[in-house]
């Protein structure tokens, strides 16, 4: 029986960490992908250490699985934070993106589309009789 005890205590354990490293792996590749900020790798590795650590609002050990929900209230909310700060760099990107090719069809003049032709710049001639 013990042996029974002991095998799946260490699946449950192998489990546990090929998850944790494959969040860290998906959190790890989103960071660098999309250059996230400071904050956000805090954020991750906050809430990668909170689920493996034993001190939990919700424990598990006298409720069993109700424990886990402060657990995967965590991840939703990490995942969550992460996916709309993705969102936002993405969307950054494709402006900035859009910006680059409008700028490079005008000839590289900010601020000019690329149909505009330039105004003239009148002659002094031109000044002295708008004076008069």
């Amino acid at each position: 029986m013990s042996d029974d005890l002991g095998t799946a205590l260490v699946v449950i354990l192998g489990v546990i960490a090929l998850v944790g490293v494959l969040l860290a792996g998906g959190a790890w590749y989103l960071l660098r992908r999309y250059r996230l900020p400071l904050h956000a790798v805090a954020t991750t590795i906050a809430s990668l250490l909170y689920v493996i650590s034993p001190v939990d609002a919700v424990p598990e050990v006298p409720l069993g699985p109700v424990g886990l929900v402060d657990d995967l209230t965590v991840i939703i909310a990490a995942a969550l934070y992460l996916r709309r700060l993705v969102g936002a760099r993405s969307t950054a990107a494709a402006r900035s993106t859009a910006a680059g090719s409008a700028q490079k069809a005008s000839g590289g003049h900010p601020g000019r589309t690329p149909t505009s032709t330039p105004t003239p710049i009148p002659t002094q001639d031109q000044i002295r009789e708008r004076r008069t």
